[in-house]
């Protein structure tokens, strides 16, 4: 996704500042500020920040990613939906059976899938 994420990114300027940080997971405590090696000073004063991360810095508002994401997900062949409620699960050993409601339209389905992703946020009863 990085070649989509930097074609939507705005150009950081004077309002926006970046700092890195590291930490062994996104639910860790405390993070700490990486180390970094200043750029020569001829060259001017930032800061490399290339061992941050495989990719290059993008930043890009939520609401765009998303809609990235989802149109990534849906090229990779995942059935993205809207208004519909998980309302129950079973899993076994081949995977996940679900019951989905329809918000829209009220109608209920079972839908059988190798696994469950949970993505609706830390106050879940899902998770």
């Amino acid at each position: 996704m990085e070649p989509a994420i930097r074609a939507a990114s705005y150009v950081s300027g004077e309002q926006y500042a970046w700092v890195p940080i590291r930490a062994e997971t996104l639910a860790d405590k405390e993070y700490a500020e990486i180390e970094y090696a200043e750029i020569d000073e001829e060259e001017g004063d930032a800061s490399d920040f290339s061992s941050a991360s495989l990719s290059a810095f993008g930043p890009l508002n939520q609401d765009k990613l998303e809609i990235l994401r989802r149109d990534w997900a849906r090229e990779l062949g995942a059935d993205v939906r809207f208004a519909t409620e998980l309302t129950s699960f079973e899993q076994d050993d081949d995977g996940v059976t679900a019951l989905l409601w329809d918000r829209r339209t009220g109608t209920e389905r079972m839908l059988r899938a190798d696994y469950l992703i949970t993505a609706d946020g830390a106050n879940s009863g899902i998770r």
